[in-house]
């Protein structure tokens, strides 16, 4: 990941080539001036580079166009348009739009609530590699809303832990702590309080913080010797397929 200053190093040579007609750079500098990374944000600017890597087929940046439509984010909102974009770009396997699918039917955001599909979207993109995709897979599984089951089964907590190790293994700082969540439920008969440990220890290193207490908690329940084994994994731990998607 780039640290502010390579941002600030990279941004006129970046920007050169987004004004000579390159996608993928006009794609980077829509994201500079969406966060504000060097220069001040302005969705506005953002849209108009956004726009241009689109016109070129340029798969990530269709997926944010389409959510800028559908949210109006620098440009007067248009849900319609944006569902086609996202649709468009994922039918190009872009796992960003089959992700923002899956959420969008998911909740019911814009479109009829159907947690089949999104549970297949989900699906999708987990089996092109990403990350989100095997999250939210593990996610409807623990909710016990995959396809063709039972509202009165019991939950699939097999499935459900391992699509969440799928997503924690490649990175995926949420799956830390659903994982941590989940090794101490006692309702899905997973408890373990070592295991607990290791991935709230994790999602809490990587910035996510509400879990701090029930962090504290577990770890007065572990002996310092299991304490020091975690923090040995912790130090050791390397995502098996780092991503960001």
């Amino acid at each position: 990941m780039l640290q502010n200053d390579q941002f600030e190093e990279a941004f006129p040579a970046l920007k050169q080539l987004a004004d000579a007609g390159h996608p993928g750079s006009q794609y980077m500098i829509c994201n500079f001036y969406d966060q504000g990374l060097v220069v001040k944000a302005n969705q506005k600017i953002a849209f108009k580079y956004c726009e241009a890597a689109a016109a070129q087929e340029h798969p990530m940046a269709i997926a944010h166009l389409g959510t800028k439509y559908f949210f109006g984010s620098g440009v007067l909102q248009d849900r319609d348009k944006g569902m086609q974009l996202i649709h468009q770009a994922a039918e190009l396997n872009d796992t960003g739009a089959i992700m923002s699918l899956s959420n969008l039917y998911a909740t019911g955001e814009g479109v009829t609530r159907d947690t089949d599909k999104a549970f297949n979207l989900a699906i999708k993109a987990a089996n092109l590699g990403s990350p989100a995709g095997a999250f939210g897979v593990g996610n409807f599984y623990l909710l016990g809303l995959e396809p063709g089951v039972n509202p009165d089964s019991p939950i699939n907590v097999g499935e459900a832990m391992r699509w969440l190790h799928k997503s924690a293994g490649m990175g995926f700082i949420p799956a830390f702590a659903t994982l941590g969540h989940a090794y101490t439920d006692p309702q899905l008969g997973v408890g373990d309080y070592e295991e607990a440990y290791f991935w709230l220890s994790l999602a809490h290193k990587y910035g996510i913080e509400d879990i701090t207490n029930l962090k504290y908690d577990i770890e007065l329940k572990l002996s310092k010797a299991r304490r020091n084994h975690v923090n040995r994994r912790i130090a050791e731990w390397r995502p098996s397929e780092p991503s960001v998607f």
